[in-house]
């Protein structure tokens, strides 16, 4: 949901990457199977308003690196369980990152 385009072309409204995601969630599928819907990544920090998230429809908001507990998180969805709103997700040990040198 990043301005920075928007911003630096001093364009107003909402940024397309939310014009975007706007989009995808009225396809008639989403209307019609209404999927759990799960957010995180690296903006998803921008999502924290409560009144938002429920406007866009979405269920749970992960932050953080989820290595650790999305499973649980996809399970619950999965089974129809209920989602904690937001999930802030436990930060790896950096032994545990097969990436970091």
């Amino acid at each position: 949901m990043s301005r920075t385009y928007t911003d630096i072309l001093a364009i107003h409204g909402k940024p397309a990457t939310r014009m975007e995601f706007e989009n995808l969630l009225s396809n008639s599928t989403f209307k019609k199977n209404r999927p759990r819907i799960l957010v995180g990544g690296v903006g998803a920090w921008q999502l924290l308003n409560p009144k938002l998230r429920c406007a866009l429809g979405i269920d749970t908001l992960i932050l953080g690196q989820a290595e650790h507990s999305i499973v649980d998180v996809f399970r619950k969805a999965v089974n129809g369980e209920k989602l904690e709103g937001i999930n802030e997700a436990e930060t790896p040990e950096i032994c545990e990152n097969s990436n970091a040198r």
